[in-house]
């Protein structure tokens, strides 16, 4: 029987974590080189150029191929000559996991609960698989399970969806977008919440807030009109005091200009850094493709269009006019 620390297998975890976020194998690198060899369309050649140089780069320098670093799934192939000392084999493994995305700084995607939700911060629990087989040897294997449905989710609001179908269709009408800054301005003073323009709320809220004080005041000068004692007016003063409280307390929850600042940095950031380059770049591949096709064509038209003259054909033609000339 061959014992076996799971301080082992901690540490091979957390190596096989980063590794296999950083690393990606090399059959797999063949396989997409041998498809780039192949390829024939000018916007597959720049996806598949694109994807060669993101794995060269993440093999270079060490650092994560895709930004969804996934929820590590751990297969164990267990010798059934193996005994593991030293705690217990699950808590190892998560261990490792743990850290594994911590020090190889990975994305934590896993969530506690998938209805209450909540990250639990260090990618744990892992999905681990075990099996049985002959011998006193271990194998581990970790593959990331893509979790970009957990963070990178689809957009939802119909606003957003126009203002990324508005930006694409004045980019290919215009061949660029002048100042993506502005247009995101326009986009978020024409947001509306129940029916309301966000812009409306902040100027509702300065308005209650200038009511609740202009009130409380007109009912304390009133009060002294009529003989009132001050003890007779801490009802309007704590009705302003909780107006005012009101007033601050929605404001600081709803955070409507911080909110409004974060979506336009969130939305320039998005238009100018992924989705202008590639509408760049598959607005130059359909012009190369065109002018490909136009020239094709013109070769085509030359070749079968007996109207058209090459310039052997008119230097033979030229010779023969001069013959005629010559012998009348």
């Amino acid at each position: 029987m061959r014992e076996i620390s799971v301080s082992r297998i901690t540490d091979a975890v957390e190596r096989l974590c980063i590794e296999a976020n950083t690393h990606l194998p090399d059959d797999v690198k063949r396989a997409i080189e041998a498809c780039r060899a192949c390829e024939d369309g000018e916007i597959a050649k720049g996806v598949l150029d694109n994807i060669i140089e993101n794995f060269d780069i993440a093999d270079n320098e060490n650092v994560p191929i895709c930004q969804d670093t996934g929820m590590a799934c751990v297969f164990l192939e267990i010798g059934q000559d193996v005994h593991f000392v030293g705690g217990d084999l699950t808590d190892a493994i998560n261990e490792g996991v743990r850290r594994g995305y911590t020090n190889g700084y990975l994305r934590k995607s896993v969530v506690k609960d998938p209805v209450r939700r909540g990250n639990t911060g260090d990618n744990t629990p892992a999905m681990i698989y075990t099996e049985i087989v002959p011998g006193d040897k271990v194998k581990i294997t970790v593959g990331p399970k893509g979790f970009g449905s957990e963070n990178m989710s689809m957009i939802r609001s119909n606003a957003l969806k126009q203002c990324r179908q508005k930006y694409v269709n004045y980019y290919k009408l215009n061949g660029r977008m002048i100042n993506t800054s502005v247009y995101v301005d326009k986009f978020i003073k024409k947001l509306k919440l129940l029916g309301i323009p966000l812009t409306r709320y902040l100027q509702l809220s300065g308005q209650m807030m200038f009511f609740f004080i202009l009130s409380t005041g007109i009912s304390i000068f009133l009060q002294l009109s009529f003989g009132k004692t001050l003890f007779d007016m801490v009802p309007y003063y704590l009705i302003s005091i909780l107006g005012l409280y009101l007033y601050f307390s929605v404001m600081s929850f709803t955070n409507l200009e911080e909110k409004k600042k974060l979506l336009k940095i969130n939305l320039v950031d998005y238009l100018d850094n992924h989705l202008c380059p590639r509408l760049e770049t598959e607005l130059s591949a359909l012009d190369e493709l065109r002018q490909k096709e136009t020239m094709g064509k013109a070769v085509s038209d030359r070749t079968k269009d007996p109207g058209i003259v090459n310039f052997s054909q008119q230097q033979e033609l030229e010779a023969l006019l001069e013959e005629l000339l010559y012998e009348s």
